[in-house]
């Protein structure tokens, strides 16, 4: 199996499917929406618009900094944005798993041959809703315990303090990874075999297992693509920061910027949950 041909290949068939973005734009800009939402209604957004000019200057920390103070000195404030985080943590959570659901029915569509069709995605969404749900819910149950569990050793190890805070969050940020990496066709596992969550987590981790090699290229070649891409965009960033500073129109090149940095990593966070898909159904015929 030649990895680098099938990174080629998932890149035309995400051509040829461009609908498959569809889902995920939906995921950003309800994921905007939800945020924008939050900010109202626990009272955040007029003081992030009296502080705008310090979000979008080089001491834009001192601007949030003043902003969590506020809150957490007034304790009804506090509890307001407490529970609106809460409530939306809870919505776009299970929004994002709709659209979640609906994106990979449509990329098992892809790999079996099919076209894929927001009306194949809706109809497998409902069959997948709550795989999802659940396999994202024992995904945050793995990295919080791993990360109370690295927190909790380095607590009664060396104790809590300013130097260990670094090595702790490194740690945490590991461990994430390592979960990704070891669980990394959790999905096309999943909705490709038609297994329930447990099951499916328990045969990616037999696969990782028994393919360690492979796993690893796929995530490698996916990191170094998106690498690739980030270093792209901050170079586009860069020239649009200079032509910004010998033209007035600095608004329009930091919109343009923003656009083509959103959908440049939504393609790539497509392109690599569907080259997921394809090599595991590639290693199905074999």
């Amino acid at each position: 199996m030649n990895y680098f041909v099938l990174a080629k290949e998932t890149f035309d068939e995400l051509k040829k499917n461009w609908i498959l973005l569809v889902p995920t734009l939906l995921i950003f800009f309800t994921g905007i929406i939800f945020s924008i939402l939050f900010l109202y209604f626990s009272g955040l957004l007029p003081k992030i618009l009296e502080n705008i000019s310090l979000l979008f200057s080089p001491n834009w920390g001192q601007g949030v900094n003043k902003i969590i103070d506020y809150f957490f000195e007034n304790t009804d404030s506090f509890l307001r944005v407490f529970i609106s985080f809460i409530l939306f943590f809870a919505t776009n959570f299970l929004v994002g798993s709709s659209l979640l659901a609906i994106r990979f029915s449509m990329m098992k569509e892809i790999v079996n041959g099919k076209k894929a069709s927001l009306k194949a995605g809706f109809r497998g969404s409902t069959k997948n809703y709550f795989k999802v749900i659940m396999m994202r819910i024992i995904i945050y149950i793995f990295n919080f315990f791993l990360a109370l569990l690295f927190s909790l050793y380095l607590l009664i190890i060396k104790g809590l303090n300013q130097t260990n805070i670094p090595f702790m969050l490194f740690l945490i940020g590991f461990s994430i990874v390592i979960i990704k990496i070891i669980l990394l066709f959790r999905y096309p596992v999943m909705l490709l075999d038609d297994l329930k969550p447990v099951n499916a987590i328990k045969k990616t981790f037999s696969y990782f297992l028994a393919r360690k090699r492979r796993v690893l290229f796929v995530w490698l070649i996916i990191f170094g693509v998106s690498l690739i891409v980030g270093l792209f965009i901050f170079l586009i960033g860069e020239i649009m920061d200079k032509l910004g500073e010998i033209s007035s129109f600095v608004f329009l090149f930091l919109i343009l910027f923003y656009l083509i940095k959103i959908i440049l990593e939504l393609i790539v966070d497509v392109w690599g949950d569907l080259y997921i898909f394809v090599v595991y159904k590639k290693s199905k015929k074999k």
